[in-house]
């Protein structure tokens, strides 16, 4: 599914989406845009052009002024819906709430603004690739699987260094022609694809068989650790009903002004469902001369309806009177006032 333009792993894994991070870069302006599928779209663009001004415009999604800047491969569609994420989060600290100290590190111009030719910033894909550097640490992906990052000119990583403490594999792109994006996009779909139901289904066989120790060993698998946790938790809300009951019954029996009270209120709701249970029998293409007559049931609940909320209302303003005596005090100092205005 699709929240504020995140596809969730599910959604990815059941429409046959690899485990995949595109970005691309805009040819017009130099801006990045992070995709977890093959194409630029919208929800994509309102989700990381939040806080859009002169110097950074919101794009459009032209297939023709986006190409390919890295996309990035990894084990399984969850690291691939974290890394996102963690790229989302990043391009807000920069754009709203680091602002200042990023448009700092920027290369500037004679003017102040960030440098540019033309319409072009390459400032933009030099931070892209900075955050995808970050972002990759923060999920810290596993010794044993490589994240791939197929890139469109390998001199775009930037220096080595700055990658060799992650277990990340850098590959350069097939040399294409803009009508063929889409078919080498497509293929490293795929091979993702395989590669991540391979992992899979190596990750479900060994958490099979991790069950299956823990079971010989005497120990709780998962399975019952989820149903004793959910009957605790069943058992801790039915204790807390029954004491709000208890606590309930008590203050009625001890205010039989607020017993008075309930039990008025539960007449409203009485009342409430029986206009809508007449409201709801009543049929629409009933003819003119007989709508009257049809109508008259939800026009006596509506009476019914009114008096118990009117009785109700009397109650409640009754026993509040009753309880504030600072209210009732200054109630009759006014009334006081305006009777020796009135002498006077």
């Amino acid at each position: 599914m699709v929240y504020g333009g995140l596809r969730s792993a599910r959604w990815l894994r059941n429409f046959k989406q690899g485990p995949i991070v595109s970005a691309f870069r805009n040819l017009e302006t130099g801006q990045v845009l992070f995709s977890q599928t093959l194409h630029p779209q919208q929800f994509y663009i309102d989700q990381q052009f939040k806080w859009p001004n002169w110097q950074n415009k919101k794009p459009t999604t032209r297939k023709d002024i986006w190409r390919p800047l890295a996309v990035t491969q990894l084990p399984t569609w969850d690291l691939a819906v974290q890394l996102y994420k963690n790229i989302v989060q990043l391009r807000d600290q920069r754009d709203w709430l680091s602002r200042k100290q990023a448009n700092d590190w920027r290369r500037k111009n004679s003017d102040g603004n960030i440098w540019f030719w033309n319409q072009y910033r390459p400032t933009y894909s030099h931070e892209a690739v900075a955050d995808l550097l970050s972002a990759i640490e923060a999920i810290n992906p596993s010794k044993d699987r490589a994240v791939i990052i197929h890139w469109d000119h390998l001199y775009r990583k930037g220096p080595a260094d700055i990658w060799k403490d992650l277990n990340v594999q850098h590959l350069d792109m097939m040399r294409h022609n803009p009508r063929e994006q889409f078919v080498l996009l497509n293929e490293i779909r795929s091979k993702a694809l395989e590669i991540a139901e391979k992992y899979s289904i190596e990750d479900a066989e060994n958490y099979r068989m991790e069950q299956e120790n823990r079971k010989s060993q005497g120990l709780p698998t998962d399975p019952e650790l989820k149903e004793k946790e959910i009957q605790e938790k069943n058992a801790r809300s039915a204790a807390l009903k029954l004491k709000r009951q208890e606590n309930r019954s008590k203050l009625l029996e001890s205010r039989p002004d607020l017993k008075e009270l309930s039990i008025r209120a539960a007449a409203v709701r009485e009342a409430a469902y029986a206009v809508k249970e007449a409201e709801a029998a009543f049929d629409p293409y009933t003819p003119r001369g007989q709508r009257g007559l049809a109508k008259q049931p939800i026009k006596l609940r509506k009476i019914a309806l009114r008096q118990a909320k009117r009785s109700f209302r009397e109650l409640k303003r009754r026993i509040a009177r009753s309880k504030n005596k600072r209210m009732v005090k200054q109630l009759e100092v006014r009334l006081q006032l305006n009777r020796k205005s009135l002498q006077i």
